[in-house]
C-alpha cells in the first residue's frame, strides 16, 4: 500500500493545478517532452540489451583470443615499465656518481 506524505500530496496537488491551468499548446509540449524521454530510455535499454545479446553470442574462442591478446599487451606493458625503471635507475646512479665526484673535488 502506497502512503503519500503531506509534502508529496501537496506537490501533487500543485502539479495538478498547474496542469489544469496550462494551455493546450503547453500541455502538448510537456507531453511531447515526456514521450521523448520515454523513447530515449527505451532506445538506451534496447541498445544495452543488444550489447548483452552480442556478448552472449560471442564465441568462446574469440573470448580466449581476446584474453590472450590482452595478456600479451600486459606483458609488453610490463616490459616497457621495467625498461623505463632501469633507465631511471641508471640516470640516478650516474647523477649520484657525478655528485659524489663533485663532492670529493670540493673537499680536496
Amino acid at each position: 500500500m502506497n502512503q503519500w506524505t503531506d509534502e508529496e500530496k501537496e506537490k501533487k496537488a500543485e502539479l495538478k493545478a498547474k496542469r489544469n491551468e496550462e494551455t493546450p499548446e503547453a500541455r502538448e509540449l510537456r507531453l511531447h517532452a515526456v514521450r521523448e524521454r520515454c523513447a530515449e530510455w527505451k532506445r538506451k535499454k534496447s541498445q544495452q540489451e543488444n550489447i548483452q545479446d552480442q556478448a552472449a553470442r560471442t564465441k568462446p574462442e574469440e573470448f580466449e583470443d581476446d584474453h590472450a591478446r590482452r595478456r600479451v599487451e600486459e606483458m609488453h606493458h610490463g616490459i616497457r615499465l621495467i625498461e623505463e625503471t632501469l633507465k631511471v635507475a641508471e640516470f640516478m646512479s650516474e647523477a649520484n656518481a657525478e655528485q659524489s665526484t663533485e663532492t670529493e673535488n670540493d673537499e680536496a
